[in-house]
């Protein structure tokens, strides 16, 4: 049978406006279309745009490659004289389900690389290149199965079993069946990057799974030996992705600041994502005035670097004395540069510093700094318990007060000892 003759005739043909209008959807209304807070960075684009759609391609493949075997067993196309090979039968009936569940997934990627005007890299790609081939086992897997099972039973059964395997398996408190569905879901944010490692446990899984499966297939005599060698394929398969993920949390591994930086200046150098870094000179020089008013009022604040932490990705790095970690993107956007490398300046040398005395420290700095207005509405934002006692509240600003009267020297000294006591152990 030719490809167009396959496709006329394909279960893929009368499922594709469906499945295709189900893809649009998840894009559209299901979270996969690029929103602001990507920064045209292709590896967050790429991953966000199929994530809902992965566990619907991976049941259209299974379920329609189901479909197509049965109609070969149906039509008894295995009983008939081998003109052509029994691999290019199968391929044949299979190319348009493969073609269509693939589509699946690389429309809401181009989609999203459109409407952003991003050009992807290698490496960003690997999600959904990963993904395609794990269509291409789910469809190993359909087809084995429709063999053995009536159409009518293994395509809607595996369908339902697929797609509730994968798309919950984040529902689950078992963390390695999330790793292992090949469901991509989980954002990956600016400046991560899924390495290979994160994408082979579901790629050794489902294909284990299939290649057992292939092996029930073959027309080897002894039907023993097939299942023995199925089943000790498949399961090592299972063992081994398992023993990949282990020790995982709930989101795969991801390696950070991969996003290309611009940096400007000396002493201190100030570096943002080359995306976005359009008004990077106009941030270094708020932060190099935030400087110039703490060392007049007698706070010595002297960075190397001040780098923006939207390349960190998840996980949060502390700032130290040589190096300040800062939201500049965000305060470039915000207006707020200024506060957030005071912010930055304002360290302490422990995670929870005393309530009263940490306030004191900082409603000082603001207030020598002419960055209370930021400070104020970002105290009535957090609405943090301290701040709901205006007895506390009056105490903290009476005492600033005070010290604000004294002379540079002093108010220097307070500033150090203040620091210092409010990570002392009470």
């Amino acid at each position: 049978m030719k490809l167009l003759t396959s496709l006329r005739t394909s279960s893929a043909l009368w499922a594709a406006p469906f499945v295709l209008a189900l893809a649009f959807f998840y894009y559209f209304a299901g979270g996969g279309a690029p929103d602001g807070d990507s920064f045209g960075y292709a590896p967050t684009i790429v991953a966000r745009a199929p994530g809902p759609t992965y566990a619907f391609a991976y049941a259209v493949s299974s379920s329609l490659a189901a479909w197509e075997s049965g109609r070969l067993r149906k039509f008894s196309v295995w009983e008939m004289a081998p003109v052509r090979s029994r691999y290019r039968i199968a391929a044949n009936a299979l190319v348009p389900v493969l073609a269509l569940s693939w589509l699946m997934l690389i429309l809401p990627v181009a989609m999203a690389l459109l409407q952003t005007r991003v050009t992807p890299t290698a490496g960003s790609l690997l999600p959904i290149f990963s993904g395609l081939i794990l269509c291409l086992m789910h469809l190993v897997i359909g087809f084995g199965v429709g063999y053995w099972v009536p159409q009518f039973i293994a395509a809607p059964v595996l369908a339902a079993a697929v797609f509730y395997v994968v798309a919950f398996s984040v529902t689950t408190t078992s963390y390695w069946m999330r790793h292992v569905s090949g469901q991509f879901i989980e954002p990956v944010m600016f400046g991560e990057f899924l390495p290979f490692s994160s994408l082979l446990p579901p790629l050794v899984f489902t294909s284990g799974i299939a290649l057992g499966i292939a092996i029930l297939w073959l027309p080897l005599k002894l039907s023993v030996l097939r299942t023995g060698l199925a089943f000790i394929v498949a399961t090592a398969a299972i063992v081994g992705a398992r023993s990949l993920v282990d020790g995982w949390g709930a989101s795969p591994p991801v390696t950070t600041g991969k996003a290309p930086m611009e940096c400007v200046g000396q002493a201190p150098q100030v570096c943002m994502p080359r995306a976005t870094a359009g008004d990077i000179e106009v941030v270094r020089r708020e932060a190099v005035s935030v400087l110039r008013d703490l060392r007049s009022a007698g706070v010595s604040a002297s960075p190397e670097l001040i780098t923006d932490r939207l390349a960190d990705g998840r996980y949060y790095r502390r700032s130290n004395r040589i190096t300040w970690r800062v939201q500049l993107t965000y305060g470039d956007r915000d207006r707020n540069v200024r506060y957030r490398v005071l912010k930055a300046a304002v360290g302490f040398s422990c995670a929870r510093p005393d309530p009263a005395r940490s306030r004191e420290v900082r409603l000082w700095a603001v207030k020598v700094t002419g960055e209370e207005k930021e400070y104020r509405r970002e105290l009535r934002e957090r609405q943090e318990s301290f701040e709901s006692s205006a007895a506390r509240v009056a105490a903290v600003r009476e005492r600033v007060n005070k010290v604000l009267t004294l002379p540079k020297d002093e108010q220097r000294d307070w500033y150090r000892k203040s620091t210092a006591d409010a990570c002392e152990e009470p």
